[in-house]
């Protein structure tokens, strides 16, 4: 039964755990419950996204909840974490997490981890920090498809929180750069960001 007086948030939850046996079974990425879970979370706000990991054996299955890279939504995060209930199956996490070592491929765009360097460059803002991306198969027809890809390859790799906190711009770039030179190997970037 659904009480009007229950916060968007609680009823988020409320759904999550009655429709727990069937997220946990489910492991495609397009499937009607995983819709509805989306569409569920959309009426909590429709900027928030999710991550889940696929089920393996006795391990926990991950819910990660997403501001999808917005900063405004940091809040409407914390609050639905705050909200969650503690279910045995699952490991609810906020905002997406550090992955290291991984490629990334979005549409015709890859982004290949041992491929591409970095370097940092101080921003206006004196608590954040730009990145120059390097990547070896970067075109410039295609900077702008690159530029969104970057952005969702260093939200896993420095963390979804820390890079709509602390991370200014992310600029893509060729090996051909004239600033290539002082380019770091990813490998670094989370020690050097830290």
């Amino acid at each position: 039964h659904l009480n009007i007086f229950q916060s968007k948030e609680k009823r988020f939850w409320n759904w999550f755990e009655n429709h727990s046996d069937e997220l946990l079974k489910n492991d495609k990425q397009d499937s009607e419950i995983i819709n509805a879970l989306s569409s569920e979370l959309k009426k909590v706000n429709n900027g928030l996204t999710f991550e889940m990991s696929v089920k393996r054996n006795d391990i926990k299955k991950e819910f990660t909840i997403s501001a999808d890279g917005n900063p405004a939504l940091i809040s409407c995060v914390e609050k639905l974490y705050d909200s969650r209930p503690t279910l045995q199956e699952w490991e609810i996490k906020k905002f997406r997490q550090r992955i290291q070592g991984f490629d990334i491929d979005i549409g015709d765009i890859c982004i290949k981890y041992n491929d591409t360097k970095y370097s940092f460059v101080k921003d206006k803002d004196s608590k954040k920090i730009n990145i120059l991306l390097f990547i070896k198969d970067f075109s410039e027809e295609k900077r702008e498809e690159f530029g969104n890809a970057a952005y969702i390859f260093i939200d896993c790799i420095l963390g979804e929180y820390d890079v709509m906190k602390h991370i200014g711009f992310i600029e893509v770039f060729g090996f051909d750069s004239k600033y290539y030179n002082d380019a770091k190997k990813m490998t670094e970037m989370c020690t050097d960001f830290d």
